[in-house]
């Protein structure tokens, strides 16, 4: 990290270096022009449009790092729509974990029809570990209806599991994946 070559400002070269040995007010401290767009909307807009000004090159040598999985998708999206690229391709399910309190994963009035459980430890006769099982139902009795390979089956939502929701994507960084 300490030969730099990229940066070819002085100042910005000094504050880098500056922050890449940990010294990061001293980094700041270097740098006279910061702003910050404090309205997350025209900050990620931003952002979006300052990539989608770089040639193809600067696109392919440049990182975009979000600070919050909600800016990744809306910063994908911004680009992906730019380029023209929305739907376009291979569409891949990713799992999203979904916020949820140990509480609340334990009462079955907290599941939605759609979500994915996915049980953390092996259960007699109910589940194994790791299996992905979609909720069919959030009946009554904080009992889950899962679709198992078996057939739909019920489960006690107080098991520890974890919940997911299945997100679409099409991978922009897959060449084979855009047509």
């Amino acid at each position: 990290m300490k030969d730099i070559q990229r940066q070819k400002n002085d100042v910005l070269l000094e504050a880098v270096k500056l922050a890449a040995e940990g010294h990061i007010s001293g980094s700041l401290a270097r740098l006279s022009n910061i702003s910050a767009e404090k309205d997350q909307d025209k900050r990620l807009e931003a952002v979006a449009n300052r990539w989608l000004s770089f040639s193809p090159e600067q696109r392919e040598g440049t990182l975009i790092i979000s600070g919050t999985n909600e800016s990744r998708v809306i910063l994908n999206s911004q680009i992906r729509e730019a380029l023209q690229l929305q739907g376009k391709g291979v569409e891949v399910n990713f799992l999203e974990r979904v916020d949820s309190t140990q509480a609340e994963r334990r009462d079955s009035k907290y599941y939605q029809v759609g979500q994915i459980i996915i049980p953390e430890k092996d259960y007699k006769k109910r589940a194994s570990a790791g299996r992905v099982l979609p909720v069919l139902d959030t009946g009554p009795g904080n009992l889950l209806t899962v679709a198992g390979s078996d057939g739909q089956k019920s489960a006690s939502a107080r098991a520890p599991i974890k919940i997911y929701l299945f997100i679409p994507a099409w991978p922009p960084s897959w060449p084979w994946a855009i047509k």
